[in-house]
């Protein structure tokens, strides 16, 4: 066994390759209002949402 340390190449094109898959059946069930782990969205896009929802 190795010790933890930078990833190996075999290690990062598995990981790649299930991120592939599981993040679009991850990414279905969460709720429009999810910032937190969505790529592409942003900071100032969830201070907007909540700004918007503090109006309403």
């Amino acid at each position: 066994m190795r010790n933890l340390s930078i990833p190996t190449t075999k290690d990062r094109v598995v990981e790649g390759a299930l991120k592939l898959i599981l993040e679009p059946i991850f990414k279905a069930n969460f709720q429009p209002e999810s910032y937190r782990y969505c790529s592409k969205r942003t900071v100032a896009e969830a201070i907007e949402t909540v700004t918007i929802s503090a109006i309403k």
